[in-house]
C-alpha cells in the first residue's frame, strides 16, 4: 500500500489562488507521479487517517493542527512559505506571543 500524505493548505483554495497554491498543486502532482497517495486536509472530517501530514505555510492559524497531529503521533512536514503578507507589526506580535508562552508555529520551528 502506498504511503498516504495529507496536504494542509496555506489558505483554502476557494479564498485565494496564486503562486503559493500553484507550488502546492505541483507538489501534489509530483508526489502522485511517484506513486504516493495524496489527499487534501478536510477540517470537517471526524477522523484523520494519514501517514504524514504536510502543512504548507507556517501561519499562526495552522499551529493547532500541527500540535494536535504531533500529539497523535502523526509525522508532520512543514513547508514554510516566505511571502510577506502581513505588516512588520504582525510578525513582531507573533514573536511576542512566543515569548509569552503561547503556542504558535514560530515556537515549533524554533524547537
Amino acid at each position: 500500500m502506498a504511503l498516504h500524505i495529507t496536504i494542509v493548505p496555506h489558505v483554502p483554495l476557494s479564498l485565494g489562488f496564486g503562486g503559493l497554491e500553484i507550488q502546492q498543486e505541483r507538489t501534489i502532482a509530483a508526489l502522485q507521479d511517484r506513486g504516493l497517495r495524496v489527499s487534501r486536509f478536510d477540517p470537517w472530517a471526524r477522523t484523520l487517517e494519514t501517514d504524514i501530514l504536510h502543512v504548507f505555510g507556517s501561519s499562526h492559524h495552522q499551529a493547532e493542527i500541527v500540535f494536535r497531529a504531533a500529539a497523535r503521533g502523526i509525522p508532520v512536514v512543514v513547508t514554510s512559505m516566505f511571502v510577506r503578507t502581513h505588516s512588520a507589526r504582525s510578525y513582531a506580535m507573533g514573536k511576542m506571543a512566543d515569548q509569552l508562552g503561547l503556542r504558535t508555529l514560530y515556537s515549533v520551528r524554533r524547537k
